[in-house]
């Protein structure tokens, strides 16, 4: 994606509350993506329950409806039709935002046996290359091109054949069981990766009537079918914002209590929790942690599971520069995964990182200031400690935050944190005006709302004052949906002049906006799908029905033109 006039959404945290309460931990990012990409598969329709609303899920949507699938959403529950998906392209700009969209690339060959995509891509820290992945489909009769970046996939049949990894690669295990499900033979992978999510994918296909054994174990066996049924499925919970919510807990003194948790996915996370001489009751699906004063440091290799994960390395290095003593981190996974570091230095931490290593030794006291998020989970690193840090914390491009977070403002604000954000817009020349606020939410409003309002001068006013009011200038209608019937329109007219000067609503491509100018507060909604018409009593309930999020003082709203 190309950004004009670049400005980043911002967190503001104030950090030294101690967290208290409960929250319940969200549908799994990294087993959701996977199972979505699976949905090629089945060519009908699937239900999933427990679906984070993040980022790289809904690039993963915007993917599947590029190729032709049918998405229907509302809340966490996700209906799939892939039965007119049309072509077998995953397209490169979208490709580019998330490495694990390269997922659908094994269930296209799967089912359609052709696929072509490129390079994908995601949060930079270090290589991962997916020369895994191309050769695993090379062992199942897969040809292979490599032309200007992109690659061309192309067979008449899949062969089931023996598969050895040379690295327990998640993506390369995901890729190779979802090219053979649909095959001929049996496939068997060892040196497989044993993470859970992986097993969560398994269940899902096993339910559509796949033929997998082994799931958890490194050698996994894939014997291939003609067809899969349509099904309904709950994704697993997510074990690293678990793992994130802990440390949240761990670092600030606190009592928190979590729900909907595998205890079982994050034992080596409770492991070295226990070793900062926090204390965790496990009960069933619930997990509450009590931390002491502060707590005392340990060391940290990241391994595949069911070692220490790496996901979980940068989460852990804000936690223990607040520790008693020094503590040692190895990253074994990826080589660049301490670009956290040096934001954390800036607050205070001191952090010496060598290569592979880095030795940290704990302090009591880090100050708030500005730091920028370089990738997901060191974002969520930079949340970590600002939680911990006197004063006001400000993190910058929390866009790769809000990747892998749901409602992550939503929970912290619930357990105690005082959180707010600076809004702004961006300009994506493939995509037009889009949001990277923390509150975007998901809502059926219709295509064909476009320049309800007098853009311009709402335009120009926002971008100079952004919080201020604007009593007593009325708006003007320049145009109406030309599917609209005329009875329709006028009713239109009525509503939206009887709700002037209060409301502002306007459209940038994909979202719909609304500023109460009396009041201060807005709402971004995304545009999702819905084409028939709705009338103004609905429409007005869902813009009135959404909740609201207060102006900051001095807020930056860039409205690029």
């Amino acid at each position: 994606m190309t950004e004009k006039g670049e400005k980043m959404s911002k967190f503001i945290i104030q950090g030294g509350k101690k967290l208290e309460g409960e929250i319940k931990i969200s549908g799994s990012k990294n087993a959701a993506l996977p199972i979505i990409a699976a949905t090629v598969l089945n060519a009908g329709t699937t239900t999933l329950y427990n679906v984070p609303d993040i980022q790289d899920v809904n690039t993963m949507f915007e993917i599947l409806k590029k190729i032709g699938a049918t998405i229907k959403r509302k809340n966490n529950k996700i209906i799939i039709n892939t039965n007119k998906v049309h072509t077998y392209e995953i397209p490169d700009d979208l490709m580019r935002q998330m490495r694990s969209s390269v997922i659908l690339a094994g269930a296209l060959i799967g089912k359609y046996h052709k696929a072509k995509f490129s390079c994908p891509g995601g949060c930079d820290i270090g290589s991962r290359p997916i020369d895994l992945h191309l050769k695993g489909f090379e062992k199942l009769g897969v040809d292979i091109k490599e032309e200007y970046g992109e690659i061309y996939c192309n067979t008449e049949k899949i062969v089931g054949t023996q598969i050895h990894l040379d690295l327990p690669s998640v993506g390369a295990t995901e890729n190779i069981i979802l090219a053979s499900c649909l095959g001929e033979g049996t496939t068997v992978i060892t040196n497989a990766a044993r993470e859970p999510e992986i097993e969560d994918m398994i269940k899902y296909l096993n339910k559509m009537g796949a033929k997998i054994n082994g799931a958890g174990t490194d050698k996994v066996e894939i014997i291939g079918v003609k067809r899969l049924a349509e099904v309904s499925y709950n994704i697993m919970p997510d074990r690293i914002e678990a793992g994130t919510y802990l440390v949240a807990g761990a670092i600030t003194s606190g009592d928190i209590k979590l729900l909907n948790v595998n205890s079982f996915h994050i034992e080596p996370i409770l492991n070295k929790l226990e070793e900062t001489n926090c204390k965790l009751n496990i009960n069933k699906d619930e997990i509450e942690i009590i931390a002491p004063k502060r707590v005392k440091s340990v060391d940290i290799k990241t391994m595949p599971y069911p070692g220490f994960p790496t996901d979980m390395q940068s989460i852990f290095g804000a936690l223990l520069i607040t520790a008693k003593g020094t503590s040692v981190i190895t990253e074994n996974i990826f080589e660049s995964r301490y670009k956290y570091a040096q934001e954390l230095i800036r607050m205070g931490a001191k952090i010496n990182v060598e290569g592979r290593t880095a030795i940290i030794k704990g302090t009591k006291k880090i100050q708030g200031t500005n730091v920028v998020a370089t990738d997901l989970r060191g974002g969520a690193a930079l949340i970590m400690a600002g939680l911990y840090a006197k004063g006001i914390t400000q993190i910058d491009n929390i866009h790769y935050i809000l990747r892998g977070y749901e409602k992550i403002d939503e929970k912290l604000k619930k357990l105690g944190v005082h959180l707010n954000s600076k809004r702004q817009k961006f300009f994506s020349e493939d995509q037009g005006y889009t949001s990277m606020h923390f509150s975007i939410e998901s809502s059926v409003l219709p295509n064909w709302i476009s320049e309800l309002q007098d853009r311009s001068s709402s335009i120009e006013y926002l971008s100079i004052h952004g919080h201020d009011a604007l009593p007593g200038k009325k708006r003007k209608l320049l145009n109406l949906p030309s599917n609209l019937n005329k009875a329709i329109s006028k009713k239109y007219v009525k509503s939206l002049n009887n709700i002037s000067p209060n409301y502002t609503i306007y459209r940038f491509n994909g979202y719909i906006e609304r500023y109460n100018m009396k009041k201060n507060v807005h709402h971004y909604y995304s545009n999702l799908l819905v084409k028939e018409p709705i009338y103004t009593k609905k429409l007005d309930s869902i813009l009135d029905n959404k909740k609201t999020t207060p102006f900051l003082p001095n807020s930056d709203i860039d409205i690029d033109r």
